[in-house]
């Protein structure tokens, strides 16, 4: 064990308490718990040369957890080292000029962050009164060099709502959350390249004095099963997709936009548990963005191909995926089947639009000249499917961080479509239920300015007993109605 001390920006002093562990059996502290108890799994299983490497990330019982709705938060205290570090937070948010109210009691801060007013350019997204002003705080608050200590969880789709004038169609359910964030003390980290393992403790001092280590919350929450039964439900009938595809395709055509990502969700009764769902995923799929999120009534399970933003000492990239085939019976079907969807124009189209936004949301924010394209339709093959890739980095400005970062790129044109305002609002109008979790991120953001987060698709969502997962579809003028549906089933 070795322990070492360092303070933040602000001068509160953390030590840090750093004990090896067995790389086969470290995340076993985590995988007995977490069906029962809040906290996440992060996996990386997937390995790409300069963009992808091999580490796992796990926690239970963190200390704060902050929840989102339209303008509303909540910061509540999950055990005692929460209700410690209350005060540091209360102290900074108490008076923000971006809230429009403000109440604190020793297990929660609570508040509604400002309307936002007037135009504003993109790359000022982030200093407009909203969720992420709270998010700023909080990171300012405990900035320092220290790598793992930051904010881990899931970023929904209607945090978009806050920053685009987009008139929402579908009522949300009153238990729906647009953002779910947990700051942990205590963490298992393992890097599977080196094969070595251990745990963090992170002690902070408060005025209520110390955190604690390895502090257990006792709180469990039951999980609720389902009698599966093998039946699947989607929110579409038969053929009513692909008359949505023609749609797509007229409004194209008309010049109303270039392209569209259509989504249609499918449910079933689960009876089985999230860290048995999480541990197939990961065997049969391995990803880059592997996860299981316990937010207590709610979890996330997820194998996402696809990167949402990555920001390292400034460096923004993003890892744009559009074109998909399945992968073959054989080496040569699968080989053939490449052939094809490197030789599609119409995949190319696709990919190539995607990154051009990507490129464009990128330059608001970067140091002009610096971005620019790393890789151009590569392959990347995953256990089912396989997909053309770009690889697009770029140097932030000197003013812009990670936050920006995340804003500016609100939401992916890979799961929106281009323009981005009227692709989305084409979704909020055609599609049958709220996106929810589905084409937002899941990751986390360290207080040392770094970032990683992966964009939720793939994903599992689990509740009362039912499994949800959501599948969506590139659509353009050339698009063939049967076969986009097929590619949201093949998903």
């Amino acid at each position: 064990m070795e322990t070492c001390g360092f303070s933040t920006y602000r001068g509160i002093p953390v030590d840090k308490i750093v004990t090896p562990l067995d790389a086969s059996t470290a995340l076993r502290r985590i995988t007995d718990q977490i069906d029962k108890h809040k906290g996440a799994l992060m996996v990386s299983n997937y390995e790409v040369p300069d963009r992808y490497s091999r580490w796992d990330i796990g926690f239970v019982n963190p200390s704060l957890e902050l929840i989102a709705r339209e303008r509303s938060f909540s910061i509540n205290a999950l055990n005692k080292n929460g209700q410690r570090l209350l005060p540091l937070l209360q102290e900074v948010l108490e008076g923000h000029p971006h809230l429009e109210s403000f109440t604190a009691t020793p297990n929660a801060l609570q508040g509604v962050t400002s309307p936002m007013t007037g135009w504003f350019p993109e790359e000022e997204r982030s200093r407009q009164p909203s969720l992420f002003s709270v998010i700023r705080a909080i990171a300012d608050l405990f900035r320092s060099d220290e790598p793992y200590l930051g904010l881990y969880g899931a970023f929904g789709y209607d945090l978009v709502f806050q920053f685009e004038k987009l008139e929402q169609r579908h009522t949300r359910p009153e238990d729906q959350r647009d953002c779910h964030l947990f700051l942990p003390t205590d963490l298992v980290v393992v890097d599977r390249q080196k094969e070595l393992a251990y745990s963090i403790c992170y002690r902070i001092y408060t005025p209520e004095g110390w955190t604690e280590p390895h502090l257990n919350t006792g709180t469990t929450f039951p999980m609720a099963f389902g009698r599966a039964d093998g039946a699947v439900q989607c929110d579409h009938n038969e053929g009513e997709f692909e008359e949505k595809v023609q749609q797509i395709r007229s409004g194209c055509q008309r010049g109303d936009f270039f392209e569209v990502v259509l989504s249609q969700a499918f449910s079933a009764d689960f009876d089985s548990t999230p860290l048995t769902l999480f541990q197939r995923l990961c065997e049969r799929n391995p990803s880059p963005y592997s996860f299981l999120l316990n937010f207590g009534q709610e979890q996330l399970v997820g194998a996402s191909p696809e990167m949402y933003i990555r920001v390292n000492n400034g460096r923004f990239e993003t890892c744009p995926i559009s074109g998909t085939v399945p992968v073959g019976e054989d080496a040569m079907e699968t080989a053939e089947r490449i052939k094809n969807l490197i030789g599609s124009a119409k995949e190319e189209s696709e990919l190539t639009m995607c990154t051009d936004v990507d490129r464009n949301d990128m330059s608001r924010i970067c140091v002009p000249g610096s971005v620019k394209l790393l890789g151009r339709r590569l392959i990347e093959k995953y256990s089912r499917l396989i997909h053309t890739v770009d690889h697009v980095e770029g140097q932030l400005a000197e003013s812009f961080d990670a936050i920006d970062a995340i804003l500016t790129h609100m939401w992916a044109c890979t799961v929106t479509g281009s323009p981005k305002p009227i692709a989305m609002q084409t979704i909020e109008n055609l599609e049958k239920s709220p996106r929810r979790w589905y084409s937002g991120c899941v990751g986390f953001l360290w207080f040392n300015g770094y970032a990683s987060t992966g964009m939720t698709l793939r994903t599992i969502h689990l509740q009362e007993g039912v499994a949800t997962i959501r599948a969506g579809a590139t659509l353009l003028f050339h698009s063939d109605p049967k076969a986009e549906e097929q590619e949201t089933r093949t998903k």
